[in-house]
Order: C-alpha cells, then sequence, then structure tokens
C-alpha cells in the first residue's frame, strides 16, 4: 500500500500535479485547457441534462488514474442556469485529461459546466470560463 501510494506521489510530482484541497487563484489564463476540451460545444449541448455557470467553492478527493484525474464531489454553488433545472448547490465529477493537457478547475472561479446526469452522479462533460463572450455563444 505504502509503495503505491508513493509511486502515485512521484508521478503527480512529474506531472506538476498537487492534492491540495483547494486554490484560492481567481484568475485564469485563456490558453488553459478545462476538462472536455475535445469536445464541441454542440455536442456538449446535446449530451448535458443542464448547463450552468458556478463558482467552484470545494475540489473535494483527487484520484490520478492512467491518463486522467478524476475530481470526486467538486462544490458549486451555481450562479445561472441555463439548460435543464438547477439546485442552489450541487456536487460534481470532474475529469481532467493529461494527454490533452487540462487544468483542473480553481477554487473560486466561475465556470460554465455542461453536465451529464449519471445514475446518481453529475458528471461534466465540458466547462468553459464563464466569460461574457463565452456564456453569449451558448444557443438559447
Amino acid at each position: 500500500m505504502f509503495l503505491r501510494l508513493l509511486s502515485l506521489l512521484l508521478c503527480m510530482g512529474i506531472a506538476g500535479l498537487t492534492l491540495r484541497a483547494g486554490d484560492n487563484s481567481l484568475n485564469q489564463p485563456a490558453s488553459e485547457k478545462l476538462a472536455g476540451s475535445q469536445l464541441s460545444m454542440e455536442e456538449a449541448l446535446t449530451k448535458s441534462s443542464s448547463v450552468f455557470t458556478g463558482q467552484v467553492e470545494e475540489m473535494g478527493l483527487s484520484v490520478l488514474q492512467a491518463w486522467h484525474i478524476h475530481f470526486h464531489e467538486v462544490n458549486v454553488k451555481e450562479l445561472k442556469v441555463i439548460k435543464g433545472t438547477g439546485a442552489a448547490q450541487i456536487e460534481l465529477e470532474v475529469t481532467t485529461s493529461l494527454k490533452w493537457e487540462e487544468t483542473r478547475p480553481k477554487v473560486g472561479s466561475t465556470y460554465i459546466f455542461f453536465v451529464e446526469k449519471r445514475e446518481k452522479w453529475n458528471f461534466v462533460l465540458k466547462m468553459l470560463p464563464a466569460t461574457e463572450s463565452n456564456i453569449s455563444a451558448i444557443p438559447k
């Protein structure tokens, strides 16, 4: 068990990742890729059961698996529902790809979330920074 944990931490260190509970950085460079960067907005809209803007309040648990990092129970405060029904507070499952150089969400930052309900989980298909241009690009 110890060796497995040690190898996991070493791999994450080599990839430049951290296991911090939160990050108070509010600025996100426009060049950063987020979860679902390889999925078009049209495909994400078609597959998602809800789309909303929200602010990340807590990152939850992160697990490195192959070329992906899974974030379980990411706590998000919904700000505005664009598609589907909303809830004031929601827990999401977010997966970022190391292969596509996607970055993890940052605590305190606001994003557009394209979410698919899978059994009891709310799985994020795609994320975008919640800029006016990104919000206005979503067909109503």
